[in-house]
C-alpha cells in the first residue's frame, strides 16, 4: 500500500512541473541545492530535453575564497548539474548597494514590503532576463506543505497501532517498543508551552528574546502594544489533524505576499514565475493522504523522499541538513555597505517622525551581531526585521517626508 501512495504522489509531482513548461520556448529554474528546487530543476530539465527547448538553472552562491562565516549551498548544487547536464549560471554577488536595492524595490512595488526575497534575488532576475528566459520555475511552497517536516504526528493523532506497525516494519519488536516509549516521553518536551503557539520554534521565550533585540523606542513599543501584536502574529489555532495544520501553514499570509512581490519583481525582466509545488492538484492530494504515509518514523519527509527517488541525485534526496543560505551574498552586501548604512542612519536619526519610532543607537550593535552570526544567537536576531526596518525608514525619509 505504501508503493501505491508513493507512485501516485510521484506522478502528480512530475505532472505539476511538466504542465508549467508546456508551450514555453525558453525554460529556467531557480536551483538552491535543496530537495524542492533540485526536484523541480531535474524534472524540468528532462522535459526540456524531450521537447528540444533550451533550459537553464540559476543559483545564488558566494564568491570562491570569500573567507567569511556565511555558507552557501554550492556543494549540493554541483551534485545536481552533471545529473542532467544542466546549463548553469551562478550569481555570486549583489552589485547594487543595499539602499539602491531598496529604492529599486520600492519603485517596483509602490511601497515598502514585508518579504525580502524579491529584493535580494535581483541578480537571478537580471541574469535570466538577459538569457531571454520566459518562465522561472521555483521550488517555493514545498516547505509549506508537500515536502514539509511533519513531526511526531502519529503520536499527536494517537495512532498507536500505526506507529507500532511502522516501527516494527523497520526493526524488531523490542526496539520498536523502545522507540515508541522514547518518542512518547520526548514529545511533550518539544511542544510549545504556550497553548496557542503551535508554529514549531516560536515559543514565548523565543518571541520575548527577539523583541528585546529590536532597536525600538520604549514609548512607541508600549503605546502600539507591539508585544501583543507580535505574539498574535505567531498564534495558530490548536488543531489535531496533520492535514488541518498543513492547511494553516500553506494559508499563512507570507505565502501570498512572496508570490505577489516576486511576481512583480521578476516581471520587470520579462520573466513569469511558476510554482509547481503549489499546484492545486498536488496540494489536494497531499492533504488527502493519511499521516502515516507522510511521516514514517525514522525517515524525515518520507513520502517526498520516496517519491523523488531516481529523479534527483541520491546525495540530494537523502540530505537532512540545510547548511547554507539560499541567497548568501546578501551577507557580503551588508559587510560592504556598513559605512554607507551608518551614514543613512545618522541622516535619518534627525527625522522627527522616525526618531519617535527607532532607537538609532541600537543599529550598529545589531549589524555586529548579524555579521558575527553566532549560532546561539541567530534565532533571536531577526535579520528579516533589520531589512524591513531599512525599507520602512527609506520609504518615509526619502519618499514621504520630502
Amino acid at each position: 500500500i505504501y508503493d501505491k501512495y508513493i507512485e501516485r504522489f510521484r506522478e502528480t509531482l512530475i505532472h505539476a512541473v511538466q504542465i508549467r513548461c508546456n508551450g514555453v520556448s525558453n525554460v529556467a529554474s531557480e536551483l538552491s541545492g535543496g530537495l524542492d528546487s533540485s526536484l523541480v530543476t531535474c524534472v524540468a530539465a528532462d522535459f526540456a530535453m524531450a521537447n528540444q527547448v533550451p533550459f537553464m538553472a540559476f543559483s545564488n552562491t558566494l564568491p570562491d575564497h570569500h573567507g567569511n562565516v556565511m555558507k552557501d549551498e554550492k556543494e549540493f548544487i554541483l551534485k545536481v548539474l552533471p545529473w542532467k547536464n544542466i546549463d548553469w549560471h551562478e550569481i555570486n554577488e549583489l552589485k547594487d548597494p543595499l539602499p539602491e536595492l531598496i529604492r529599486h524595490t520600492i519603485e517596483i512595488q509602490g511601497c515598502f514590503t514585508q518579504q525580502r526575497f524579491h529584493m535580494f534575488n535581483k541578480g537571478i532576475y537580471e541574469a535570466a532576463g538577459n538569457q531571454r528566459a520566459e518562465i522561472l520555475l521555483s521550488g517555493f511552497g514545498g516547505d509549506e506543505m508537500v515536502s514539509a517536516r511533519t513531526g511526531n504526528d502519529l503520536i499527536r493523532e494517537k495512532q498507536w497501532s500505526t506507529l507500532y506497525q511502522a516501527l516494527k516494519y523497520q526493526t524488531t519488536f523490542p526496539v520498536a517498543m523502545l522507540k515508541i516509549m522514547r518518542s512518547v516521553v520526548s514529545y511533550p518536551l518539544k511542544r510549545s508551552r504556550h497553548s496557542k503557539v503551535t508554529s514549531g520554534i516560536f515559543t514565548p521565550d523565543m518571541l520575548n528574546r527577539r523583541l528585546q533585540n529590536l532597536p525600538l523606542m520604549n514609548s512607541f513599543f508600549r503605546d502600539n502594544q507591539l508585544k501583543r501584536r507580535y505574539f498574535n502574529k505567531h498564534e495558530r489555532q490548536a488543531v489535531l489533524l496533520l492535514a488541518e495544520r498543513q492547511l494553516q501553514k500553506i494559508s499563512h499570509r507570507h505565502v501570498s505576499q512572496r508570490l505577489e512581490y516576486s511576481y512583480a519583481a521578476a516581471a520587470q525582466y520579462g520573466l513569469q514565475y511558476r510554482y509547481p509545488l503549489l499546484d492545486t492538484q498536488l496540494l489536494q492530494l497531499t492533504l488527502s493522504y493519511p499521516a502515516w504515509i507522510k511521516n514514517k518514523p525514522g525517515t524525515d519527509r518520507y513520502l517526498f523522499r520516496q517519491a523523488i527517488s531516481g529523479l534527483v541525485p541520491e546525495e540530494i534526496r537523502l540530505r537532512s541538513d540545510k547548511s547554507g543560505a539560499v541567497i548568501p551574498h546578501m551577507y557580503l552586501r551588508l559587510q560592504k555597505d556598513r559605512e554607507l548604512l551608518n551614514d543613512y542612519f545618522q541622516k535619518w536619526s534627525s527625522n522627527e517622525y522616525l526618531k519617535q519610532i527607532f532607537d538609532f543607537s541600537g543599529f550598529d550593535g545589531w549589524i555586529d551581531a548579524l555579521l558575527e552570526r553566532n549560532p546561539d544567537e541567530m534565532n533571536y536576531l531577526m535579520p528579516g526585521a533589520f531589512y524591513n526596518y531599512l525599507m520602512i525608514m527609506y520609504w518615509f525619509a526619502e519618499y514621504q517626508m520630502q
